[in-house]
């Protein structure tokens, strides 16, 4: 660029002319920053990522809500922990079951029973199969009590949720909170059991504290409660 003699332009040219500069050269060092900080910014997420991950490993759970994973990274912004787990889907390490709750790869399934129903515990045929109280195969199904009843299908396992009494659900009594889940002592899921299924047949109580059932027994009807003393009388006859 050549550049005149400002005694040889007139007043307002020159004038115009050093702004034209000055605008130039404000705009040459606005991209060198962004190129700065737009680089920076790229090297730090590829920084971030294993590390975030590093604390997901290391929390020792499998499936996660949005706000676990604010307060896992110490984020205060939902959207910022979204991004980080698009960039993680893509690579398969995560992946979305629902609205809001991701899972590792692999992931325990009593754990995402109850991420997907807040107010439950994983209870009925589940926990009682569980220690051969019954024989029947419930594999393919996960069943919970819950504030209200609900029905979700995710990876060929169905999740069941049976509305209970919320004095009943609300009770912390003989419920086992280890490895990040939440389930009934076997005593407490037969309860639940009788009380949600008038009907409901058990093949193998021997493993079932009778006093403890029997305990627990009044807090949910007098139809649960003479069921479960008459099975704790038959199983003291048999033995």
């Amino acid at each position: 660029m050549i550049t005149l003699p400002f005694e040889v332009l007139p007043t307002k040219l020159a004038s115009w002319y050093l702004f034209f500069e000055r605008l130039v050269a404000f705009f040459k060092n606005f991209i060198n920053i962004y190129y700065i900080y737009s680089t920076y910014k790229w090297n730090y997420s590829l920084i971030s990522l294993p590390m975030k991950y590093e604390k997901i490993i290391s929390s020792g759970k499998t499936v996660f809500h949005i706000q676990d994973l604010m307060l896992l990274f110490g984020s205060t912004q939902a959207q910022s922990v979204r991004n980080f787990l698009q960039r993680i889907k893509k690579k398969n390490i995560m992946k979305k079951v629902q609205n809001g709750v991701w899972t590792l790869s692999t992931y325990n399934t009593i754990e995402l029973a109850n991420k997907l129903k807040k107010n439950s515990y994983v209870s009925c045929e589940t926990v009682l199969k569980e220690v051969g109280a019954i024989f029947q195969y419930y594999g393919s199904t996960i069943t919970s009590v819950s504030d209200n009843t609900l029905t979700k299908n995710i990876d060929n396992i169905t999740y069941t949720y049976k509305k209970i009494k919320n004095k009943i659900l609300s009770n912390p009594e003989w419920i086992i909170i280890e490895n990040h889940t939440v389930k009934a002592t076997p005593e407490r899921a037969l309860c639940d059991c009788h009380y949600l299924y008038p009907s409901w047949h058990s093949d193998d109580l021997s493993m079932i504290d009778r006093k403890l059932a029997i305990s627990l027994s009044h807090h949910y009807n007098q139809r649960v409660i003479s069921i479960i003393s008459q099975l704790a009388h038959d199983r003291q006859k048999d033995s």
